[in-house]
């Protein structure tokens, strides 16, 4: 019993922490609220296990974490006290920021515009002592933005990187959160300080607006859309806002404002000069990077603040097109057992791209298309008149160049893909499932479209292409009218019913399954039960059936 007693308790250097104190969690971290023992000084404590990851870039990321931990300390950015390593873990003490992150804030509250220019303020002068120091952070967003005491400071410095490491591992990789990447990034995989100013300004945007801009390749349009959204504000905050937003938003990096230009325009509009509280000064004092242990066997993962569910609906469906169908009836999917374990929580906000960034060719339907598509193996694999079958072999592109955040969806695709040419549809509930799962084929090919490089695009847009075709075929064949949530998907609708359709596809296997093994579905329902739980995010739902992939 005292044993166990034990077990509860850590300490780690002149810190203790319990077990049950868990404030946080990521994908290989977990984050305790814990004091240290003299001082009682209240802090958090990153715990990374080493087990999880052991590849060269995450040894790299974590030595490289730790490095620029160890250089930096200004009032708005994080401040870390102590970084120590075991067999086991990597221990990060750092101080607690009490009031949650600028993602969760804005879930629950409405944001005046004097609020965001006084946020934005803070978050600028902590980029602009990183810029100073040669940084570049690679994942601003509202998630890594923390506040304490009202002061807001930029966390997370998993994927920052130093500038003067030119042949760093890291650099190779493209990292970051998609919907806040400048786009030299996913272009040319090319970072500098102005990829920062770029993800500042969607943030900014974000703030003022409740929802992402959509990104158009032509800048004066772009512009023109951020101007007719500015001109909704107050009349005495528009011209610093179109100042801000149009400086920072820029296609070409090298036309955009550096944060130096940004911390002086908002300098000059304070009014009453900077009314940040001053510093709490801690007893505590850094380590010196010699301290710091040498066997870097640790990943890195970004520590993941408690989800408030229920606040996030309104907020989300302003910046997200992916929750429900018009004519959904939720009493149907109420009654389903197999949901009633599943824990819907939201990660992160996620950001379809809207039909300007699709090109012109994957709205057609036309009958020309139909050839190609059959040819990648996404004809109907049932026998009805005027249908074929085809049995050429897809061959995926190499996926050596593709972002890492979106390889695991990308691998999805090819694994849908396989499962779609493979099966046999002999009866109603197989034939349903054959047509949803070429619309979630669709779906998440359209998700992360503007994400992937060129080379990709094809492929892309032969799997989003293709639901249209076999639509066109299947239509007056098929007859399932006895069904009416069935009805709810069968049409090319790609919006609003990415998570709806996952929660139906996980029921009509589960029923399959039942009945005869099938272990491709009994992969997909696992995979589908993360899509659930993410909110349909378009990249982390295929992350954990990618990681299991790998062992």
């Amino acid at each position: 019993m005292n044993n166990q007693k034990e077990l509860k308790k850590k300490q780690i250097g002149e810190y203790i922490f319990e077990m049950s104190q868990e404030i946080g969690s990521g994908y290989s971290s977990k984050v305790y609220k814990g004091q240290h023992m003299k001082t009682n000084q209240v802090v958090a404590i990153k715990v990374i296990s080493s087990q999880t990851y052991i590849s060269p870039i995450q040894k790299s990321l974590l030595k490289n974490e730790i490095a620029i931990l160890l250089r930096i300390d200004h009032p708005h950015l994080l401040r870390v006290y102590e970084i120590s390593q075991s067999t086991n873990n990597t221990y990060i003490v750092s101080e607690l920021c009490n009031e949650g992150s600028l993602e969760q804030q804005m879930k629950k509250t409405e944001l005046t515009t004097e609020k965001v220019l006084s946020i934005l303020f803070q978050v600028s002068k902590g980029i602009l002592a990183l810029h100073e120091k040669k940084i570049i952070h690679r994942d601003i967003k509202p998630a890594n933005i923390l506040i304490k005491d009202g002061i807001y400071k930029l966390a997370d410095f998993g994927f920052a990187l130093i500038e003067d490491q030119i042949e760093s591992i890291i650099k190779r990789f493209n990292v970051g959160t998609p919907m806040y990447m400048a786009p030299e990034i996913s272009q040319t995989n090319q970072y500098s300080d102005y990829s920062d100013i770029w993800a500042l300004g969607i943030m900014l945007y974000e703030m003022l607006f409740k929802c992402i801009p959509p990104y158009r390749q032509d800048i004066k349009t772009f512009h023109e859309d951020i101007l007719k959204k500015c001109q909704k504000q107050e009349f005495k905050y528009q011209s610093i806002i179109k100042t801000l937003l149009f400086g920072m938003l820029q296609i070409n990096p090298q036309d955009r404002l550096n944060i130096n230009q940004i911390v002086k325009i908002l300098k000059q509009d304070q009014s009453q000069g900077d009314t940040v509280s001053p510093r709490f000064e801690s007893p505590l004092q850094k380590l010196n990077y010699q301290s710091v242990q040498s066997n870097l066997n640790s990943p890195l993962s970004t520590p993941k603040q408690p989800i408030l569910e229920s606040q996030r609906q309104k907020y989300q469906k302003q910046v997200l097109s992916h929750n429900k169908a018009a004519t959904f009836d939720q009493k149907k999917f109420d009654s389903m057992k197999i949901f009633s374990k599943t824990d819907c929580k939201v990660n992160s906000v996620s950001d379809f791209p809207t039909q300007e960034d699709i090109p012109n060719s994957i709205l057609k339907t036309q009958n020309d298309n139909f050839e190609q598509i059959g040819q990648i193996s996404t004809e109907c694999s049932f026998s009805t008149q005027g249908i074929k079958q085809q049995k050429q072999k897809p061959q995926p592109q190499l996926t050596s160049q593709l972002p890492a955040i979106i390889l695991p969806t990308y691998n999805f695709c090819w694994f849908l893909e396989n499962i779609i040419k493979n099966m046999n549809t002999q009866n109603e509930q197989k034939q349903k499932c054959n047509f949803l799962f070429r619309k979630l084929l669709a779906i998440k090919a359209k998700a992360f479209y503007s994400f992937a490089p060129k080379q990709f695009k094809d492929q892309l847009n032969i799997w989003i292409n293709q639901l249209n075709s076999y639509y066109e075929k299947v239509q007056h064949i098929l007859n399932f009218t006895m069904d009416n949530t069935f009805l709810i998907f069968f049409n090319t609708q790609m919006e609003d019913q990415g998570k709806l359709l996952s929660m139906y596809l996980v029921s009509l296997m589960s029923q399959i399954i039942q009945k005869e093994q099938n272990s491709d579905f009994e992969v997909l329902i696992d995979i589908l039960q993360e899509n659930i739980k993410h909110q349909n995010d378009p990249f982390l739902f295929a992350r954990k059936w990618a990681h299991n992939q790998q062992k």
